[in-house]
């Protein structure tokens, strides 16, 4: 399990851990408020490392209409403050089974 903050490294190496570490899912908790830039950057990256069927989601205090524009852009699922933990993590077995099944 590894823990950075977003200005502790920079998305070229964020995706170099992803393809490192073969992951299937990452999750960005952002209050900073640089979700608008961080997360397309994040996705960018993937892509470009031909990691684009990795599954990114992330939380933080975002705006529903930031959450649906990074929704747009390939973000899974943006989860808001008050999440619980529980609907997190069913959320995203359900997602990884559903990857998983489409891989088949």
């Amino acid at each position: 399990f590894k823990q950075k903050t977003a200005y502790e490294i920079s998305t070229r190496d964020w995706s170099s851990d992803v393809c490192s570490s073969d992951l299937d899912a990452v999750g960005l908790s952002l209050l900073s408020g640089a979700h608008l830039t961080l997360f397309p950057r994040v996705m960018e990256e993937l892509r470009r490392r031909d990691l684009g069927d990795v599954l990114v989601f992330g939380g933080g205090v975002i705006p529903d209409a930031d959450a649906r524009a990074l929704r747009e852009q390939g973000v899974a699922e943006i989860f808001g403050p008050g999440s619980s933990l529980k609907a997190i993590s069913s959320w995203l077995e359900n997602a990884l089974d559903s990857t998983e099944g489409n891989e088949a």
